[in-house]
């Protein structure tokens, strides 16, 4: 968005999905993000640039939906150092607690590179909020928001990680978004450097 400054990573280009679409299309309607709030938005004390997501595959999804999506994304472009990284991200289906649904890889300029994983029940859960998954101390909630798909749907939740960059003065050059092809297909709507 244009309030966005150079710690909000632009994902434009790698958007593969609408915040207002059913994005999943499987058998609900209106199965979306549009209730949330888009542009710069404030969520636990981070700003994020929110305008789309990054879907990637899962073994449930690619057996329930009609729409495929890529097992990875590489090459989103950061440019800058960073003391740690904001993930703000979710996943769609469930997986088993302490299961690695996907990760990121974290590219310097020196050649070097680091993985922040995301493990389900630590970083996500489904963001459809199901009443019997006690949220951990682990798990920071950064925004939940009402389910149109049909009367009665359960609650949505986005989930926000903060990874510690263990090279804080080396430029990071990109980020790899991967799916580990689990129950769970995770998504990325915003990640913001500090």
């Amino acid at each position: 968005s244009a309030e966005a400054g150079s710690a909000q990573i632009d994902l434009g280009e790698f958007y593969n999905a609408a915040l207002a679409d059913s994005w999943h299309q499987g058998n609900v309607t209106d199965n979306t993000l549009r209730d949330l709030p888009t542009g710069l938005q404030t969520f636990n004390d981070v700003q994020f640039d929110v305008r789309g997501l990054i879907q990637l595959a899962g073994s449930s999804q690619i057996q329930e939906s009609r729409v495929r999506f890529p097992e990875q994304v590489e090459g989103i472009p950061v440019g800058r150092e960073a003391a740690a990284l904001n993930f703000l991200h979710g996943t769609g289906w469930k997986a088993p607690l302490d299961t690695t649904i996907g990760r990121y890889v974290v590219h310097y300029a020196n050649g070097d590179r680091r993985t922040a994983l995301i493990v389900y029940g630590r970083d996500v859960r489904d963001w459809w909020t199901d009443s019997s998954e006690l949220v951990g101390d682990e798990l920071q909630v950064a925004w939940t928001g009402e389910n149109h798909s049909y009367e009665g749907a359960p609650g949505l939740r986005l989930y926000q990680t903060r990874w510690e960059n263990p090279l804080p003065d080396e430029e990071i050059t990109s980020i790899d978004f991967i799916s580990t092809m689990s129950d769970s297909a995770p998504f990325l709507i915003a990640i913001t450097a500090e």
